[in-house]
């Protein structure tokens, strides 16, 4: 049995005003072809001036007269070329490369993917490990609390304390490295903080234990707001609106500790003061603005 002949195309090559007829395979890529060719039309090409850098050559492919050279993974074939073409041999533009080409939609669909133009890399793998730290963070936290509240032992507490002084001492090292991250383990430490500073109260569930931990939420996105390079609106936003709610839980939980209020009763002072600060947020952010917060030196700075 005969093996497959492989197409040809016979075009006309002009290369440093000189014309070359010359047969070349159609359904190569013009990236397999070139030297070949270049060495037939263009010889004096190949040949390297002393000094000369070569990664800064440029690289050379075929086109029609007058118009844009063809991209070195199309193949003559694919870009339309028949038997008697004249091409020139001329310099790819400096630029960025040009988009391959393919015949099938579907191959287009998996080359030109948004997943094959950016490839995984390491910040894909920093933001899966910050995922995982700040999963395995809030997955302790939980089974800590669920240990003491239901054992009543101390290995709960002592857990979710160490875990609280983990997350705040993570986020003000990343600080220096990387804010981004340093505000994700800031609004996860939230969750340690609060679980231990309630849980830290003895005796049963009251409003002193909710008191202590919103006091300590407060206060942590209080720190988290002081401290410098928190230029993300957002985080700004997040740490604020902490800041007030857990104000005025703290509010709520100290009067329920003192005089004795129904849930009634704190809830309506709770909404009747959300509603006064969400009317007046205006105003209470111009006062706030006059008030510079100092700035509080975390671990590396000078």
């Amino acid at each position: 049995m005969s093996g497959a002949v492989m197409p040809i195309v016979r075009v006309a090559i002009l290369a440093e005003s000189r014309l070359s007829e010359i047969a070349l395979p159609a359904e190569l890529p013009l990236r397999e072809i070139l030297p070949a060719v270049q060495r037939l039309v263009a010889p004096d090409t190949d040949e390297a001036e002393p000094g000369a850098d070569p990664v800064g050559a440029a690289r050379l492919s075929l086109g029609p007269i007058g118009g844009a050279p063809f991209s070195l993974d199309a193949s003559l074939d694919t870009v339309g070329v028949v038997d008697g073409d004249l091409l020139a041999l001329r310099p790819v533009p400096v630029g960025p490369a040009a988009p391959g080409i393919v015949e099938d939609i579907a191959d287009a669909a998996v080359i030109f993917s948004a997943s094959r133009l950016k490839p995984w890399g390491t910040a894909h793998i920093q933001r899966g490990a910050l995922a995982a730290v700040i999963g395995c963070l809030l997955a302790g936290t939980g089974l800590a609390v669920t240990h003491r509240v239901v054992s009543g032992g101390p290995i709960g507490l002592v857990a979710v304390a160490a875990l609280a002084v983990l997350a705040v001492l993570a986020s003000l090292v990343s600080r220096a490295r990387s804010p981004r991250t340093a505000v994700a383990l800031s609004i996860a430490a939230l969750a340690p903080v609060a679980a231990a500073l309630t849980l830290v109260v003895p005796g049963d569930f009251g409003p002193a234990n909710v008191m202590l931990g919103a006091a300590g939420v407060t206060a942590w996105a209080l720190v988290s707001m002081i401290l410098p390079d928190r230029e993300d609106d957002r985080a700004v936003a997040f740490f604020t609106a902490t800041m007030v709610v857990g104000a005025g839980v703290l509010l709520a939980a100290g009067a329920a500790t003192l005089w004795h209020l129904s849930y009634l009763s704190l809830g309506c002072g709770l909404l009747a003061a959300a509603l006064l600060i969400t009317i007046s947020a205006a105003q209470l952010s111009a006062l706030w603005a006059r008030f510079p917060l100092p700035v509080i030196p975390a671990p590396g700075d000078p």
